[in-house]
Parts: structure tokens; sequence; C-alpha cells
């Protein structure tokens, strides 16, 4: 079995627009064990993070944010009592990690868990936000 390839996630100092120059590139601290499906975006306001996460419970969630690196990690365990016949979903421990841009405040964080996907919000620093400049004429 070979060694799981390592993800990155490439970030630039004002956000994942790609049309930028890629100035900073960050990698996922470690590999999943269980892959989870991400989406990431932003507005002005916010990062977002979007994981497919069915058939885990609130329970067996553990989300954190610690020096600049989010993780996700749990347990999707297989329904009690029943015989499958053919069982392609994957079930077991899993642990997905991110490393965040500077911008991000980690106070603030919200989760929500509906219908099998977590969404994450991580509000930006209101310094790093664009602010409209007024200019005066003379």
């Amino acid at each position: 079995m070979h060694p799981s390839p390592r993800r990155a996630v490439f970030f630039t100092t004002h956000g994942f627009r790609p049309e930028n120059r890629v100035e900073r590139y960050y990698e996922a601290v470690r590999p999943a064990r269980t892959s989870i499906p991400l989406a990431v975006w932003q507005d002005k306001e916010n990062l977002y993070v979007e994981a497919d996460l069915p058939g885990v419970g609130e329970s067996d969630l553990i989300m954190t944010v610690h020096q600049g690196t989010l993780t996700i990690r749990g347990e999707r365990k297989p329904a009690e009592g029943r015989q499958s016949v053919l069982e392609t979903r994957t079930f077991g421990p899993f642990e997905q990690a991110l490393a965040l841009p500077e911008e991000i405040r980690q106070d603030g964080v919200q989760a929500t868990l509906t219908g099998g996907v977590l969404r994450i919000t991580l509000p930006k620093r209101p310094e790093t936000k664009p602010q409209r400049i007024t200019v005066q004429a003379d």
C-alpha cells in the first residue's frame, strides 16, 4: 500500500483569488486518515469551509482552531444491527487540518452541522478588510 499523498492548499495574502500570484503556500498539516470532501471560499467579511460528513453526528465531531490551523476530526460509525450486502462508504476515524491565512480571527468562529454538511464561518480581522478612501479636491 502506498502512503497517502499530502494535500496542498494554496492561499494568497489576499485570500483565495486564483487570479492573484500565489504569494504564500500552505500545506495541510497532515493527510486525512479518511478523506473529507471540502469546499473553501471567502467574501469580504469571512472565510467559509464546508465539509461533507454524512452519517457523522455532532457528538462524533471535534473542531479546533489553534495557532492558525483549523482541525476537523471525528469518527464515522456504521449503523448498528445492519447486515450489509455491499458497503462502499468509509467508516472510522478521520482528521483534516488546514493552515489558515493570517487575516483570520480565531475568536468568533461559528460552525453548524445540518444534513451531513459541516459549515464553518471564520471571521476576518477588521484591519484586513478593504476600506474605501475618500479623495478630497482642493
